[in-house]
């Protein structure tokens, strides 16, 4: 489907379609978010959602019990991520590249133009972290109902079948799956 876009492209010289793929070819880099040094980033915001999906998902119920209150409301209002999770790779707008990277390739979809499902397609390129890992920090502000097993248990199962970004798991693709590694539980005075 792509090569065929490319070669209609490739035919069409001069038209818009020619210019809407150089256009793309030129700027998919800026749709990386980064923060204010160039740093590629993985919002808060994605590991937030993943984890309240990921509670919702697990199906588990406050205290084990068949009749108790759904857990995925504690998490939603009881968890809150701390910041940003900063990789390496740097975005260099002014030559249109990656500093340091290998693990950042162009994904190209036909998607919607205008971000509503069954609105007009074209074809987009979004920047795709092939690799990557770092340190997420929750605060957990509920910790009566959130233990340091059921928080584990839930943010395994979230990394697992949810995922972070456009193309995760929960959404039918196959990137932004994460494994926990280690999990420090520190305890406030």
């Amino acid at each position: 489907e792509y090569a065929a876009y490319v070669a209609r492209i490739k035919s069409e010289k001069g038209t818009g379609a020619d210019k809407k793929r150089a256009f793309e070819d030129r700027t998919w880099r800026n749709r990386a978010h980064t923060n204010k040094e160039g740093h590629v980033i993985i919002p808060d915001v994605q590991f937030k959602k993943c984890l309240v999906e990921g509670a919702t998902y697990s199906g588990e119920r406050k205290g084990g019990k068949s009749t108790g209150p759904a857990i995925w409301r504690f998490f939603a209002a009881g968890v809150q991520v701390v910041g940003d999770l900063v990789l390496p790779e740097r975005v260099n707008t002014v030559q249109n590249s990656y500093e340091g990277v290998d693990e950042i390739e162009g994904r190209w979809v036909f998607g919607s133009s205008n971000g509503k499902p069954g609105g007009p397609r074209v074809w987009k390129c979004f920047p795709t972290v092939v690799k990557w890992q770092g340190d997420v920090e929750f605060l957990i502000l509920d910790d009566e109902t959130i233990t340091e097993d059921l928080f584990e248990r839930v943010l395994s199962k979230a990394g697992k079948f949810v995922g972070v970004g456009t193309h995760r798991p929960a959404k039918g693709g196959d990137h932004g799956r994460f494994k926990v590694v280690n999990l420090d539980w520190l305890e406030e005075d």
